[in-house]
């Protein structure tokens, strides 16, 4: 199986995210191979949200190590805010990352920004890394920022892999029509079919990937704030209730990602 979202960080603490500079990265390391052993996952990405982590030795040093087996990788939410964003995003290429994210609410990105993300993705697109979305519909903020108009806004210019982590949230259905006219995009499980089930839209769920195909929907955890083993459990849980047959269930917990993914998880 292959994770495609994950979090550096051992406990649920999302106050954390942004400032990792208290991470010992190598026991950090160790101990997410262990717990990829224990749940039977060959690979997992990491969204790093502290871009400053880029300059830190002991970061490096883990990162080298680590892709000696291909176990961990690493994406970066760019902080398109500082002076010279592109280079950042050379940098982390340079050091081996293979994606960037972008969050709306996180980042209270504006339609006025999306000029400059677009510009981002465009760049990190021409360097072989995907972009991905956190398209999670929800906070204080769910009506002041919107993720799915600044996917369409990458999408018009992009034609590398766009991913939507959360696939759309509660707006699962926009997001499956977004998915229909453009062909490199792809929808990740995390936190949402998990927080969704025994709901409608775990119906909205299963109705899209029986309705776009399973090829284009990627396994995700969202981990810590849901451990591995309750996602799971609680896919397959979903499989099995909605009738999916075992070749869709490879696709979603590995075959899509190490297809769509070859170059970037090699």
């Amino acid at each position: 199986m292959i994770d495609m979202f994950t979090h550096p960080i051992l406990n649920p603490n999302e106050g954390v995210l942004f400032d990792l500079s208290n991470i010992q990265w190598v026991e950090w390391a160790e101990k997410s191979i262990e717990l990829m052993e224990v749940n039977g996952l060959s690979a997992t990405g990491v969204c790093i949200m502290d871009n400053s982590v880029l300059f830190r030795e002991n970061f490096i040093y883990t990162i080298e190590k680590k892709y000696i087996n291909h176990r961990l990788w690493f994406t970066l939410l760019i902080d398109f805010r500082v002076q010279e964003p592109l280079a950042i995003v050379k940098l982390a290429s340079d050091i081996g990352f293979k994606g960037i994210t972008f969050h709306s609410y996180l980042q209270d990105i504006h339609p006025s920004d999306y000029p400059m993300v677009v510009e981002i993705a465009k760049f990190a697109n021409s360097l072989g890394m995907f972009t991905g979305l956190c398209t999670a519909f929800g906070s204080k903020k769910i009506y002041d920022f919107q993720s799915l108009p600044l996917a369409v806004e990458i999408l018009k210019h992009v034609s590398g892999p766009i991913v939507l982590y959360h696939g759309g949230g509660a707006r699962i259905l926009e997001a499956l029509l977004l998915c229909e006219m453009w062909p490199n995009l792809y929808l990740e499980t995390s936190f949402s079919l998990s927080y969704w089930l025994n709901s409608s839209i775990e119906l909205d769920i299963a109705f899209s990937i029986k309705k776009l195909g399973a090829q284009r929907f990627l396994f995700g955890s969202d981990s810590p704030f849901i451990p591995v083993k309750k996602a799971i459990e609680d896919h397959l849980y979903f499989f099995q209730k909605h009738g999916f047959s075992d070749t869709e269930k490879d696709l979603i917990m590995s075959g899509s990602a190490a297809k769509m993914f070859s170059q970037i998880i090699n």
